[in-house]
Formats: C-alpha cells, structure tokens, sequence
C-alpha cells in the first residue's frame, strides 16, 4: 500500500503487546519559531505536484542524527496499552503515547511519547515542513522541555511526569511498489 496524502498510517506497530528494543538517545537541539533555525533541508512533499511516497520520503530525509549518547545500554520496552495519537490542534496523526515496561518488570509502567514521522499529518502548509520535520521538532522541543523542567524544585513528578530519558529504537518498515526494499530507520521515543 502506498501511504501518500490521502491515506492514513493504518498499520501501526504501537500496539498493546508490541516490543522493542529500546536504548538510549541524545534528542535535537529543539528547533522551529523561537528555539532557533530549522536544520533539516526544505523538501518539498509535493514535487511537480504529486505526492511523495511516504517510506521513500522517510528513508530519503531520516530523523536528524545527534551525537551517540554516553550509554548504550539496551532495554526490553513492552506496551501494555496506547492512549492517543494526534499532534496539538490538528487530528490528522502525530506522536504515539503508549504505557508500558521495561524488561520484565510489570510493576513499574512508563509512558513513552513515539515520535513517528510516518503517523504524522503529511505537511504542515502554515510553515512548510513535511511530515518528518514535523516529528523531528516535536520531539526536540519536548525532550529539552522535560529535561529542563525536571531540576526545579518542586516539578519534577509532581506538576510534570519525571522524566527517564530519550530512547530509540529501529523499526523495520515495508515499503510500496516504489521498488525500494525493505529496510530499517530509526523512530524515536
């Protein structure tokens, strides 16, 4: 199935059950309005004015690189349930939020935002980004808004959730009849 712009991600991995191998990562600078410049090239999803093909878009224009996080210890992240997906003002897609745990211990849930540029709206027309940029500026904005927040007195777990990091994972995709092969790309959570 091609995903273009007027088909939805229907076939999403996030579900109660699903698992990942999760290790760390260090987010983006956060970027977009007063965070500072957009470092991922402007691409247009709508060349000679047909829709890109979403995977191939993706795997073309990956999440941004950051330098290797400190630890690269890997965790067993299962989902236990999925609250909602959808990106503020818009109902179009946006970032999965799904509870679950680590390794085996059941006792102690998470919830983890998933940052999957291919469930969100395919362009963001009042700014111009495409749907990878839009992911990719969520998830900066928000992991330094966390990290943040999470030394002053008072706030950590209590106005906000505590905060246990940025993890990523890869997540092997297939793609449609665009004659690319099936490969894996890293989503971020």
């Amino acid at each position: 199935m091609t995903l273009d712009a007027t088909t939805t991600h229907s076939s999403t991995p996030y579900h109660k059950g699903a698992q990942f191998r999760i290790r760390p990562h260090v987010p983006p600078e956060p970027f977009g309005g007063a965070y500072g410049p957009n470092p991922r090239p402007k691409v247009s999803v709508w060349p000679e004015n047909v829709p890109v093909e979403r995977v191939a878009f993706a795997l073309q224009y990956p999440p941004l690189e950051t330098a290797p996080p400190p630890s690269v210890t890997e965790h067993s992240f299962t989902i236990t349930g999925t609250k909602t997906l959808r990106r503020v003002g818009i109902d179009q897609g946006g970032t999965h939020v799904v509870i679950g745990y680590l390794d085996q211990d059941k006792a102690v849930q998470y919830v983890a935002k998933i940052y999957d540029g291919l469930s969100y709206p395919f362009e963001d027309r009042d700014v111009g980004w495409d749907f990878m940029t839009l992911a990719d500026s969520d998830y900066a904005v928000e992991a330094w808004a966390y990290k943040t927040m999470q030394p002053v007195p008072n706030v950590a777990g209590k106005i906000v959730p505590e905060y246990h990091g940025a993890w990523t994972f890869k997540r092997t995709v297939a793609l449609g009849q665009d004659g690319f092969p099936g490969a894996g790309w890293t989503t971020k959570s």
